[in-house]
């Protein structure tokens, strides 16, 4: 998959990490793929094994094939219902 980052859930939505466009938003609300402009694409992926929690932790603002900005919010979460279940 190539290099990869973490970070610490802070707030309660996850935004798009550059401009480019949706090419992939799983449906369970836990991941979502982006293609840039120049070809790079980035697998933003929230947590591990959150798959298993489907769309009561997650809730999708943005849908596949959509072109999306830097900052732009794609996943608002369930922070509670996160923490309780993880």
């Amino acid at each position: 998959m190539g290099n990869g980052v973490a970070f610490k859930i802070l707030g309660d939505t996850i935004s798009s990490p550059c401009d480019g466009a949706l090419t992939a938003v799983f449906p369970t609300g836990h991941a979502f793929g982006l293609t840039r402009s120049d070809g790079v694409e980035v697998l933003v992926h929230i947590g591990i094994d959150t798959v298993y929690l489907n769309v009561e932790v997650f809730t999708i603002l943005s849908k596949q094939g959509d072109g999306v900005k830097c900052g732009e919010p794609i996943i608002k979460l369930n922070l509670d219902l996160l923490k309780k279940k993880t």
